[in-house]
């Protein structure tokens, strides 16, 4: 009898307040996460944190909503029920999705982005230390020392010094 009702206008009006309901929710968890991040957490720890500041605010009031529209799905009105099953439907999708995939994506997503400007930052560095090797050679009367490895060990020497 639930499952039996058509994709009625009311139901698609409820499918447009459920995005923006989860879009609500996506960005107070994204909003959760960068504060947690400005205040010093790794990406991981400032996800999991945020999901446990918001993990009661969400499930409650996702299950209210659900609880509360449970009513309208039994009536068997063709005008509301539809709306109420797709509400309830996907709200329960959505909770799932908001608490689990968006910090999924968000740690994935931010781990890509620091570790395509370390790349880019050491880069640069090693450019700027061959030059300058170069250079030093060049004024000293020898021949440049470009062997990679050491190259390399400046770099990471460089690189801790200016993060530390």
């Amino acid at each position: 009898m639930l499952l039996t009702n058509r994709f009625s206008l009311t139901a698609f009006l409820g499918v447009i307040a459920l995005i923006g309901l989860v879009v609500k929710n996506g960005i107070l968890l994204i909003e959760y996460i960068n504060d947690a991040r400005k205040e010093g957490h790794s990406i991981d720890e400032a996800c999991i944190d945020a999901v446990d500041k918001r993990f009661n605010a969400i499930i409650l009031s996702a299950m209210t909503t659900v609880l509360g529209l449970v009513p309208l799905a039994i009536s068997g009105s063709s005008l509301f029920a539809p709306m109420a099953i797709s509400l309830m439907a996907g709200l329960v999708v959505s909770t799932f999705l908001t608490m689990v995939v968006i910090p999924v994506f968000y740690s994935i997503t931010e781990t890509w982005i620091e570790k395509r400007k370390t790349k880019r930052a050491c880069k640069k560095q090693r450019s700027y230390l061959i030059k300058t090797l170069r250079l030093s050679a060049v004024s000293r009367g020898k021949a440049p020392d470009l062997n990679p490895k050491r190259i390399l060990i400046k770099i990471k020497m460089n690189f801790k010094m200016y993060t530390s």
